[in-house]
């Protein structure tokens, strides 16, 4: 189906993330207070908060979440270090990934974004770090789960 997680994605995700995080847990005893406060955006399903990040995320003004930060939701930190070097300017050499993307398109299906540095919701991080029910997604688990 359409939506369905790539199981080998997955599993490859839990690996990476597993390596990285003791490193990751480190560093952030080193941390230092933001320099500049957290902006949270939220909003109910198709209430247009995506496009509304993507708008945000297209002015270079703001930190965001991207697709590809979301691939370390053990290891935040360190995904953002690898994500300034593959997109800043600053740190490019020769040209060698001047094949990434870095348009931002107002474009989603059901809240999910293409490119590399395209938002991202970064629900493999919230479910990580906070500890939420399983969403359920047909009437009879959502009546089932909450009992009205």
């Amino acid at each position: 189906m359409e939506f369905d997680k790539n199981s080998n994605l997955e599993s490859l995700l839990t690996v990476i993330n597993d390596l990285l995080q003791p490193i990751e847990e480190k560093e952030r005893k080193k941390a230092k207070e933001p320099e500049y406060p957290n902006l949270f955006l939220v909003g109910s399903s198709r209430c247009g908060s995506t496009m509304f990040m993507q708008w945000m995320a297209s002015t270079d003004i703001f930190s965001y979440p991207s697709n590809f930060l979301s691939r370390f939701y053990k290891a935040p930190f360190i995904g953002a270090l690898i994500y300034e070097m593959l997109t800043n300017p600053k740190f490019q050499y020769r040209d060698e990934f001047c094949d990434i993307n870095t348009d931002i398109a107002l474009v989603s299906a059901i809240g999910k974004t293409k490119g590399l540095k395209a938002p991202h919701e970064f629900w493999y991080f919230w479910r990580e770090f906070m500890d939420f029910p399983d969403i359920p997604f047909t009437d009879g688990e959502f009546a089932e789960k909450f009992e009205f």
